[in-house]
């Protein structure tokens, strides 16, 4: 009886924590990255898909692919309005690569990589920032990373 007492304060002392928490994050309410920002992380990311894509390191490429759908769900919740907010301009490119990367298709990586950087210049040419053109990197900004797939 003592012991279930304790787990039910625990778990309500836990959901005050999480819920108090999740009230801080948000328009006026504290900390709200920049849409700028939040673009800018999904730029590297991008560019991080592209050099694990290349060096055939899947696993790399599958969490880059993931951290950069999980940043475009962030910008259309923060900032309701931005044409990828139903997400239905990149839905189609990241499923595609995402089936790609699952295959280990290498031949079909960078033409599919491709769709994905064509999708980011259509959202931004949606929301008139056509002046942000995005394309596939052509060196290597990361050299304290290796992208060779673990052996």
């Amino acid at each position: 009886m003592k012991l279930s007492v304790i787990a039910a304060g625990t778990a309500v002392a836990a959901s005050l924590v999480v819920g108090a928490a999740a009230q801080t994050v948000g328009p006026n309410q504290g900390y709200l990255p920049r849409l700028a920002d939040i673009m800018a992380v999904i730029q590297l990311r991008h560019a991080k898909l592209y050099f694990a894509g290349k060096a055939r390191n899947w696993a790399m490429a599958d969490y880059a692919l993931g951290q950069i759908h999980s940043s475009l769900q962030d910008a259309a919740m923060l900032y309701p309005g931005i044409p990828v907010t139903n997400m239905s301009i990149v839905a189609d490119p990241i499923r595609r690569l995402s089936d790609v990367i699952a295959r280990k298709d290498a031949a079909k990586f960078e033409a599919v990589y491709a769709d994905l950087t064509t999708a980011c210049n259509g959202c931004h040419q949606a929301n008139d920032r056509s002046y942000i053109a995005i394309k596939s990197p052509t060196a290597n900004i990361f050299s304290n990373q290796s992208f060779a797939a673990p052996k």
